[in-house]
């Protein structure tokens, strides 16, 4: 999903996003240099020995850096954004992802876990030769770096980006469509589902599509007609109209 339709759909908890990314990756900077740093002043990086080590090391130090510097830059200007009206605020998330700050901050984090792939493979490749003492420290500190620049890529990865995937399905489907129990009493009991062509029955969840003609089908039928690759307009299964409130007026 791009930036700009979790944007347009859930601008407030994209904000959030934005913010808790680019902590963890400022935290995970600060920590880097500081560490580089230690072991440079106590000797730990000995450059003639393994210089090609120590200037992979060098190099992440230099872009870790670099991207520290502008995580303090923008992480003021998200958290201070003007949030009182959606429309605002989307305005606002806007124009700092057209920053050129935003573009090289992405440029840095995808070099850095380009060298952390690299890093990953000096690590198998210590493991599977012998390697001499002096340069053990190296060795190890290579191995650290690269073990908590990977478990960070994997909690932004796989916990805060499937997070922002639910709250963008959550603030989806309240805008095209609400959901509800059918009770006994109900009107469209025994009416079919266009969908699956099956009755409706008593305590079935319903969703009824925001359209023009406010359509009903089964909640599981209208998930995974919504959720088809086919179909990214969003459209009604039965009168192909897409929701009146739909997201596309914010654009």
């Amino acid at each position: 999903m791009q930036n700009l339709e979790k944007l347009l759909i859930a601008p407030k908890q994209y904000k959030f996003y934005l913010i808790i990314h680019h902590c963890l990756n400022l935290i995970h900077g600060v920590y880097y240099c500081k560490n580089y740093l230690d072991n440079l002043i106590n000797g730990r990086l000995p450059f003639t020995l393994a210089w090609f080590r120590c200037s992979f090391l060098f190099l992440i130090f230099i872009l870790s850096l670099g991207a520290s510097i502008l995580y303090v830059l923008i992480i003021p200007q998200i958290i201070t954004l003007n949030q009182q009206r959606t429309r605002d605020l989307i305005n606002s998330l806007k124009l700092l992802l057209k920053q050129k700050l935003n573009s090289y901050m992405g440029w840095i984090e995808d070099i850095v876990y380009a060298l952390y792939c690299f890093g990953l493979g000096l690590m198998i490749w210590d493991i599977l030769t012998t390697q001499v003492e002096e340069i053990q420290d190296v060795i190890n500190s290579i191995r650290y770096q690269v073990s908590i620049g990977i478990v960070k890529y994997l909690i932004i990865k796989f916990v805060l980006e499937k997070w922002m995937q639910k709250a963008v399905l959550q603030m989806e489907q309240n805008q095209i469509m609400k959901t509800y129990q059918l009770n006994e009493k109900s009107e469209i009991i025994q009416e079919l589902c266009p969908i699956c062509y099956d009755s409706f029955k008593s305590k079935e969840q319903i969703a009824q599509y925001l359209c023009p003609g406010n359509h009903k089908f089964h909640q599981e039928c209208l998930m995974k007609w919504l959720q088809a690759p086919y179909n990214k307009r969003k459209t009604c299964p039965y009168c192909k109209q897409q929701p009146l409130n739909q997201t596309k007026d914010f654009l």
